[in-house]
């Protein structure tokens, strides 16, 4: 197995290591939605290349360009990636590829930089055949390797590997080189939108805040928990390019005869949140992974699980994944509350078919489980106006109760103790 390592990981590196040679992925601010280093700092390691330490370990240096860029982003970006490119300066030992996910970026580098070879990244919405050969369809020997998605079991991926390897005899096009996520942050959900920043209350940490947000490196970090399920510990991350959302477990499949599926690649990834993140063991881990060339799935240090690897588990059921606490025990659901405004009321979604009202006994039940009863001898619509009833469908306000906080489930008590 061929190993492909990100600049970070480069950067800890001890002096003495077993792997004789791995690919270098440069997640770069302009061009990565999880940058680690400037464009500035990428042109000066690309112009100093073959003096830098560690360069002999080194047999391909890839760019990765995962960003969805805008009309008014496009130019300015295809710019700097091709002044990136002709900064480049090497020894005939070490090549320069480019990764990429975007159509149009794929579309740009086969045109505008052909003489690059092209890695298509097609870990994100790429889990049929028919979409994994229009990409080799439309690039034939320009694409240099695939990078599957860590989504796809076993299985899969074997079959997969074969079929590129068939349509290359059939075409007598080049080999095709096949990549996996073999241990890394699970990465599941993006927004353009910055959604961590605004979540900054003390005004002196927000001034400071927005003085980073001019800065293509700048990144919040947060642990975060699910309001509509029993999960927690997600990593978010935000930065220039947005909000990215991680899985709380590392990817971890050291132990899997991965070369007998027909990979020829894997990534390994150990810093996600910065270097002052890691713990003492997970630096111990990296340090063995490098010294070793390899590493245990007990020696990564990482909260792990190897995901879709063995099983499709798309079709799992759904009721695990729903926070029970938030699921009516009883015909009587009248609906939830929306939103609160602290010591004064909750605002309430009616749903039962005979609507709300005033004087019933209502089971309050939070996303944590936590139950309250009250009797309802207040009810207001959002006029203020006091009501008698309020009919299904419509929003009513009730006592502030504390605890009760958002999503929070109403059920009619009177009627379920009958």
């Amino acid at each position: 197995m061929n190993w492909v390592i990100t600049y970070l990981d480069f950067l800890a590196r001890p002096k003495k290591i077993s792997i004789q040679k791995y690919d270098l992925l440069l997640r770069i601010s302009s061009f990565s939605s999880r940058p680690e280093l400037a464009l500035k700092e990428a042109n000066e390691l690309f112009k100093h290349f073959p003096k830098m330490e560690g360069k002999d370990q080194v047999s391909k240096v890839i760019i990765d360009v995962d960003l969805l860029y805008s009309e008014n982003e496009w130019s300015v970006k295809m710019g700097e990636l091709s002044e990136l490119v002709n900064a480049w300066v090497s020894g005939d030992d070490v090549s320069l590829s480019i990764r990429t996910k975007d159509f149009g970026a794929t579309e740009f580098i086969n045109k505008k930089l052909s003489h690059i070879p092209c890695q298509v990244n097609l870990e994100i919405g790429h889990h049929n055949w028919e979409s994994i050969e229009s990409w080799i369809d439309r690039l034939g020997n320009r694409i240099e390797r695939i990078i599957f998605s860590y989504e796809l079991p076993a299985s899969l991926i074997h079959t997969y590997c074969e079929k590129i390897d068939d349509l290359s005899r059939k075409r007598n096009s080049k080999f095709i080189e096949r990549e996996l996520l073999v241990a890394g942050p699970i990465l599941l959900f993006t927004s353009p939108r910055k959604l961590l920043s605004v979540q900054l209350e003390d005004e002196e940490l927000k001034e400071k805040q927005i003085e980073l947000m001019g800065n293509d490196q700048y990144s919040l970090y947060a642990i975060v928990d699910s309001q509509e399920s029993p999960h927690h510990g997600f990593t978010s991350m935000e930065n220039a390019s947005g909000t990215l959302l991680f899985h709380p477990k590392f990817l971890n499949l050291f132990d899997q005869n991965l070369s007998e599926l027909g990979l020829t690649h894997g990534r390994v990834e150990f810093c996600l949140t910065g270097e002052s993140n890691l713990s003492i063991e997970q630096k111990n881990s990296r340090e063995l992974f490098f010294k070793k060339g390899t590493l245990k799935e007990s020696e990564y240090s990482f909260p792990s699980l190897r995901g879709f690897f063995h099983t499709n588990k798309s079709k799992v059921i759904f009721k695990k994944l729903k926070n029970q606490n938030l699921v009516a025990r009883s015909k009587e659901y009248a609906g939830h509350i929306l939103d609160t405004v602290k010591g004064e009321f909750l605002i309430m979604q009616v749903e039962h078919e005979l609507g709300l009202q005033r004087g019933e006994e209502l089971l309050l039940r939070n996303p944590e489980g936590e139950e309250t009863i009250i009797k309802l001898m207040e009810l207001k619509n959002t006029s203020f106006e006091d009501q008698k009833s309020i009919g299904q469908g419509e929003l009513a306000l009730i006592p502030y109760v504390k605890k009760m906080v958002s999503q929070t489930l109403v059920e009619k008590w009177e009627k379920e103790k009958e």
